[in-house]
C-alpha cells in the first residue's frame, strides 16, 4: 500500500498528567542497549512491512540518543519499540514520538502504546510540555491508541480534512468528525521540511 503524502499528524498539547508506566505482568520497559539494533529492526520491519536500518534511521542521526529509544520485553523478548525524537519540523516546542512499531504477535496486545507512553515520559523529562506524531492512514489500531492518549488530529496540509473522516468511519468513530469539527474546519499548520 503507498502511503498518501504527506503523513497524517497527531499532537498532545500537554504531558503533565501522563498514565503511569504499569507494564503487566510478563512485560518490562527499557530504554536502549547495546545489541538492540537487531530486536530494533526486526520490529520496525514486521510493523511498516519494509526492510529497516537501525544505523541510518536513528543511531546516525544528530537527534540520537539512546536513552530517547525505548523497547517494550515479553519474557526478555523486544516486542514493541519507539523513539523520542527532538525535530523543529512542528515548532521546538514539541516533542516528536518517533518510529513507534510491534510485533503482530497477539501476545504484543498493549506494548506499542507502553513504548509510547515510555516516549512522552522521556519527552517531559527532557523539559518538553508538548508532544507530537505523525502516521498512515492506514495504522488505525496506532491512531486509535493515540486518541485514546490524548492526542488530537493536526492538519498540515488540506488533503488531510476529508482524510481524518475517512480514518474515523474506518475506526467506526464517525462521531469523531463533529467532535474534532473545529480541528477539521481550522487552519492548516505550516512546518518546515524534514531534517
Amino acid at each position: 500500500m503507498e502511503p498518501i503524502k504527506p503523513h497524517l499528524a497527531m499532537k498532545l498539547d500537554s504531558l503533565s498528567d501522563l498514565p503511569a508506566m504499569q507494564p503487566p505482568p510478563g512485560f518490562s520497559v527499557r530504554s536502549y542497549q547495546p545489541g538492540d539494533e537487531d530486536s530494533w529492526n526486526a520490529i520496525i520491519s514486521e510493523s511498516f512491512e519494509r526492510r529497516a536500518d537501525f544505523e541510518s534511521e536513528i543511531r546516525s542521526k544528530v537527534q540520537y540518543v539512546p536513552e530517547r529509544v525505548w523497547f517494550v520485553l515479553s519474557s526478555n523478548r523486544a516486542v514493541a519499540t519507539a523513539t523520542a525524537w527532538r525535530i523543529g519540523k512542528f515548532g521546538m516546542d514539541y516533542g516528536t514520538v518517533h518510529m513507534v512499531g510491534r510485533v503482530r504477535d497477539p501476545s504484543a496486545k498493549g506494548s506499542g502504546k507502553l513504548a509510547t507512553i515510555a516516549v512522552l515520559h522521556r519527552l517531559r523529562f527532557e523539559g518538553l510540555n508538548k508532544a507530537v506524531l505523525q502516521t498512515y492512514d492506514f495504522r488505525l489500531p496506532a491512531i486509535s491508541v493515540y486518541l485514546g492518549l490524548g492526542f488530537v488530529p493536526l492538519l498540515v496540509h488540506e488533503n488531510q480534512r476529508q482524510r481524518w473522516v475517512d480514518v474515523f468511519k474506518n475506526l467506526g468513530r464517525s462521531d469523531l468528525a463533529d467532535s474534532f469539527s473545529g480541528i477539521l474546519g481550522g487552519p492548516v499548520m505550516e512546518t518546515v521540511d524534514d531534517p
